[in-house]
């Protein structure tokens, strides 16, 4: 059964569960899980309160599908740059030019293998910024060294494990503006002081970041 809620359409199911469940998947689907002692008015009101976070999560998922299937442009730190394609018969790989980017292929070059240069290009781009921009913070912040790494992630834009003093970037953040990507570099950083969301974390967030919050708000809108 789907119900359709400010233009959204939602999957509904009865089952035996304590409370409401909401899910959006990877594909853009939404489902809302009801418990049989939930009135229909009840779960209605629950989705309109879920509204905007139900539009912001779903714009996400528009944004990462339209980055990931537009074969003639491509997002690099907030800046849309069209990609040019040059077949060549020699070395392949991407380089940008002012405002663009250069595919340079051969002519047997596949989808799925300019896709891959591309992400590589991007895993390299964000990495060159990412080793600026932890250096920078970890210095100001006389934190201790770490490592880090870069991985496609899908729920999260960086987590920390902090007694091994390692964090993890989300390669999606090459589509980010540079002042996004500092913020997840500032929230991992903080998180080797304290492991949690609370009181405590905001307060070194805020000193260490006053904006962080404009920041947040920017990158998971």
């Amino acid at each position: 059964m789907n119900w359709v809620v400010d233009d959204i359409i939602v999957e509904v199911e009865h089952r035996s569960v304590r409370s409401l469940r909401l899910t959006i998947y990877p594909d853009g689907r939404v489902k809302l899980v009801i418990p049989y002692f939930t009135t229909e008015s009840q779960a209605r009101q629950f989705l309109l309160s879920k509204n905007v976070w139900l539009k912001n999560k779903l714009s996400q998922i528009n944004e990462r599908k339209q980055v990931e299937q537009d074969e003639s442009k491509v997002m690099l730190f907030g800046q849309w740059l069209p990609i040019v394609q040059t077949q060549v018969s020699g070395s392949i790989g991407v380089v940008r030019f002012a405002d663009e980017l250069r595919l340079y292929c051969r002519l047997d070059t596949s989808k799925q293998q300019k896709k891959a240069m591309i992400d590589a290009y991007l895993r390299n781009e964000l990495y060159k910024y990412l080793t600026l921009s932890v250096e920078r913070y970890r210095v100001e912040f006389q934190e201790k060294t770490v490592t880090w790494k870069i991985r496609n992630m899908k729920t999260e834009w960086g987590s920390c494990m902090a007694k091994k003093r390692s964090l993890l970037f989300n390669l999606q953040l090459a589509h980010k503006p540079l002042p996004l990507i500092d913020y997840v570099v500032v929230h991992e950083l903080c998180h080797l002081q304290v492991q949690n969301h609370g009181p405590q974390f905001k307060q070194l967030m805020t000193q260490r970041m006053p904006d962080w919050e404009i920041r947040k708000k920017r990158l998971n809108n």
